[in-house]
């Protein structure tokens, strides 16, 4: 809903998902495995994510038991186009060669 008031429309979207790919939030390996990925991820999309704090916007991923939730918040005009890079960025890390921030990750 647009706000009329303020003039500052806010919007906070939540992704969860639910896997159990690897044994995750089983197993103590995939519990490494997972955080090893989410530093590599953080790292990868370091100068994506300063761009969009710039744009104020934000972009955080959690890592729970059960499901890995990402969560994106910022201004409603924007949010489409920078959710739909993240996750374009997410999904091209897999083509990337990531010896580097592999090792800063470790």
């Amino acid at each position: 809903m647009k706000d009329d008031k303020f003039e500052r429309p806010k919007a906070m979207v939540n992704l969860n998902v639910h896997t159990t790919d690897l044994g995750f939030g089983v197993t103590k390996e995939a519990r490494v495995f997972a955080n090893v990925w989410e530093k590599v991820l953080n790292e990868y999309l370091r100068e994506f994510s300063y761009m969009g704090e710039c744009a104020n916007l934000d972009f955080h991923l959690v890592l729970k038991n059960d499901y890995i939730g990402m969560i994106w918040s910022g201004y409603d005009d924007s949010m489409p186009n920078y959710i739909d890079e993240t996750l374009s960025k997410v999904k091209s890390m897999q083509n990337s060669d990531l010896k580097q921030e592999f090792e800063q990750g470790k």
